[in-house]
């Protein structure tokens, strides 16, 4: 959701772009040191490059600076537009707290569903450079200096036509994926959630939905 809405103000904001430099925040360097690509308040990097540490690494430090910037420096206020979107596309059960989807020690965690995350997807296939991102295996942002290794080991070759969507874990909610696959001009896209391992419960159990 913080990709889908970040895109949605970039396109109500014709003075940004993908190139527009973005001064890195106290805000960024302070979310949970896990999944993180170790942002320093003495950086400016280009927008697309936070994007693309949020889509292919799942950095949660990237997502925080995305949605403040995007957000107008207001987080909250960005938070308020993620729950206003799901609410528009009917996302059942579903409810943000943050923009990296941690869980947060008073409001608890952000909940969605399987359907709501399938909704949602569908609506990323709307963005080429969203896609471009989650069919990368691997690339560097810093000049060579951070790789960026996607954490959805599905994608293709890997698994014939997976070319994305996205990867997510908390405690609570286990290894999740939502997923695209296109096969012989057919797309098909999905969500699972709840399994205690990526390697040995939940990418099995896409590949044998997929091939299904």
């Amino acid at each position: 959701m913080t990709l889908l809405v970040a895109f949605e103000e970039l396109d109500a904001h014709p003075e940004w772009s993908l190139d527009t430099p973005v001064k890195i925040t106290t805000g960024a360097t302070k979310v949970a040191r896990t999944g993180i690509i170790w942002l320093d308040t003495r950086e400016t990097m280009p927008l697309v490059d936070l994007l693309k540490a949020l889509t292919i690494k799942s950095a949660n430090d990237a997502a925080y600076q995305v949605a403040e910037f995007t957000g107008g420096g207001d987080i909250h206020a960005f938070i308020a537009k993620m729950n206003a979107k799901a609410a528009e596309l009917k996302m059942p059960g579903t409810r943000f707290i943050s923009p990296h989807g941690l869980p947060d020690k008073v409001r608890g965690n952000s909940l969605s569903s399987a359907e709501g995350m399938t909704i949602l997807g569908e609506h990323l296939l709307e963005y080429p450079d969203v896609m471009s991102w989650t069919t990368t295996q691997q690339t560097h942002i810093r000049d060579g200096r951070t790789e960026l290794t996607n954490t959805n080991r599905l994608v293709n070759p890997r698994w014939p036509g997976v070319d994305g969507l996205k990867t997510g874990y908390t405690r609570d909610a286990g290894f999740c994926l939502t997923f695209t696959c296109e096969r012989n001009g057919r797309r098909l896209l999905g969500c699972v959630t709840g399994f205690r391992s990526a390697n040995r419960g939940r990418d099995p159990f896409v590949r044998k939905l997929i091939d299904w």
